[in-house]
């Protein structure tokens, strides 16, 4: 699998980046929920290893970097995430 936009069908995915974080993306007709968890303790992120909430997302695609707009993590009313370069993308589940 090369990449994730709004028109892959419902389950969960996984994605790894250059940096060694794995990525869980569930996504369901209702929401998408994307939870970090990084394989090096100096880039963690609030709320790594946590579910939140995805609002927006440009196709997130092998050899290319995934932008995600994220529920507020913080003040403001979102939080955007840009990940490092996508190395792999994987099925785990469908609904």
């Amino acid at each position: 699998m090369n990449r994730i936009d709004f028109g892959t069908r419902n389950g969960i995915y996984m994605f790894s980046t250059v940096s060694g974080s794995i990525y869980i993306l569930k996504i369901t007709d209702k929401r998408i929920i994307l939870k970090r968890n990084p394989r090096n303790e100096n880039s963690s992120l609030r709320k790594d290893n946590e579910e939140i909430e995805v609002l927006a997302f440009m196709p997130i695609e092998v050899g290319k970097r995934a932008m995600l707009l994220l529920e507020p993590l913080g003040k403001g009313e979102s939080t955007s995430r840009y990940t490092t370069e996508v190395l792999e993308i994987w099925e785990i589940n469908h609904y």
